[in-house]
């Protein structure tokens, strides 16, 4: 542990000319030098002092004073003096290395100092102008490209070759079964009847708000309007409407349907037709009111399947109109596996319910209101 400094063995030598009663002018090099070899052998014979925090009044030539600091973060530092010329002069001061260990590492709470090194690496490891590329390159954690920042426009490219959900299908849920109930994914061919009787009351049926006409099979093509013309007012065979365009949204297919209608207008009375607005929610989203005309004994309108759709569908299938306040409402519906004549079981007979259902009539009907 070295503690002379140059002040120090300045006023020391300065000591020694004055009591050797040597002239300055004949000091030459080597008698400089062995001048300060007989000083540090002096002191070096000498023991060191310790004073605590506060110098003495006065000293004794040639012994060094070793006074310690207290304050804060100065944990075993000392400062060195000599009592030359009538005064103490610092000569030193010291750090004990076995008791200041210093950082290894940057830490923000830390009240230690840090070694260079550590300082350097926390510097090199920042991000400069230099280190941002437009490219992707895949590296190694500690190869020479691993802490490069790639531009938005080269991470965009590398993206773009790259699968995402959109470029897959998605599951559907008769997929899921095929897994997990392959049961439900047996193949059939439904049919619907709504028979809605006649009264004083013009007012017919509602679209229920919100809802398709049929839960889980959507609209989507193929019907310009359900027109009416004068002979079904006299109980003629009505209107057929064939090939119209729906989505099985459990299997996500496109489905067509058959249609079979009879004692049809519209909301207003004027034109005599039911047109999207009837069965699509998704862009008509408000309740649809329906009227029959008052020479037509009922309002009938027919869902045949010329597509088949997962069996399990059916458990969710409801067909989502309720008559009005005055009137009934007659539901039959029926299931083939092969959508031939006379091949379809009867689920529903002609079962009656009248406006207070107004959550939908399940294909398989229920015993209760809802």
């Amino acid at each position: 542990m070295s503690i002379l400094v140059y002040d120090g063995l300045r006023e020391l030598i300065k000591r020694e000319f004055i009591d050797r009663n040597m002239a300055t002018t004949d000091a030459t090099v080597d008698s400089a030098t062995n001048l300060i070899r007989t000083v540090m052998e002096d002191y070096r014979g000498k023991a060191l002092q310790l004073v605590g925090t506060t110098l003495p009044s006065t000293g004794v030539p040639g012994t060094i004073y070793l006074q310690s600091k207290s304050e804060p973060n100065e944990k075993n530092r000392f400062i060195a003096y000599a009592f030359e010329g009538g005064k103490f002069v610092q000569v030193g001061s010291s750090f004990f290395p076995e008791d200041f260990a210093p950082d290894s590492e940057l830490n923000i709470n830390s009240q230690v100092t840090v070694e260079n090194r550590v300082l350097k690496s926390a510097i090199d490891d920042k991000f400069n102008l230099s280190g941002v590329i437009n490219n992707v390159i895949p590296t190694e954690p500690n190869s020479a490209h691993a802490k490069d920042t790639p531009t938005s426009a080269a991470i965009q490219a590398e993206l773009a070759t790259k699968l995402g959900y959109e470029d897959g299908s998605r599951i559907t849920r008769e997929q899921l079964w095929q897994v997990f109930r392959p049961e439900l994914t047996r193949l059939v061919y439904p049919f619907i009847s709504m028979v809605i009787t006649n009264s004083s009351d013009a007012l017919t049926f509602r679209r229920l708000e919100g809802k398709d006409i049929l839960t889980n099979v959507k609209y989507k093509s193929g019907l310009t309007s359900i027109t009416n013309n004068y002979d079904d007012y006299w109980g003629s065979d009505g209107n057929h409407y064939n090939n119209i365009v729906f989505t099985d949204v459990i299997s996500e297919r496109d489905i067509r349907l058959n249609l079979f209608c009879t004692g049809c207008t519209s909301s207003t009375g004027s034109s005599h037709y039911h047109g999207p607005a009837f069965f699509d929610s998704e862009n008509y989203p408000s309740e649809y009111v329906g009227t029959t005309n008052t020479y037509s004994a009922f309002f009938k309108l027919d869902f045949t399947f010329t597509n088949p759709v997962p069996i399990g569908l059916l458990y969710s299938l409801s067909l989502n109109i309720a008559p009005c306040k005055s009137r009934k409402m007659r539901i039959t519906t029926k299931i083939s596996d092969t959508g031939e004549a006379n091949t379809y079981t009867t689920i529903q007979d002609n079962v009656e319910y009248d406006y207070t259902y107004t959550k939908g009539i399940p294909f398989y009907g229920f015993d209760k209101r809802s």
